[in-house]
């Protein structure tokens, strides 16, 4: 599991499940002391290929987070497999996207 990008730009790569979950939400967390609340946050997860209810709740605690925070955000690139499991969920709703 990767993070990268600038502190607006957010680059997650490989899975979010619940063997990774609580370093994946150390990284966030640590990367969303240096977001700039002015400009928008855009979260990429093109090469997030595997996300179970661990994932899913990590990326709802980022979201609310950044409402918190006032930062406006949206998911730039998302994987097939990742769009679909969040539309299923009913959770497509929720992001921003």
């Amino acid at each position: 599991m990767k993070i990268k990008g600038t502190k607006n730009n957010i680059a997650i790569e490989g899975n979010l499940i619940f063997d990774n979950a609580e370093q994946v939400k150390e990284s966030l967390l640590n990367r969303l002391e240096k977001i700039t609340p002015d400009k928008e946050v855009v979260i990429n997860l093109s090469q997030v290929h595997e996300i179970d209810s661990s994932g899913i709740q990590l990326l709802i605690a980022l979201f609310k987070s950044l409402d918190s925070r006032k930062c406006q955000y949206k998911i730039d690139s998302i994987s097939d497999e990742i769009a679909e499991i969040l539309q299923l969920s009913g959770l497509n709703k929720f992001f921003k996207a």
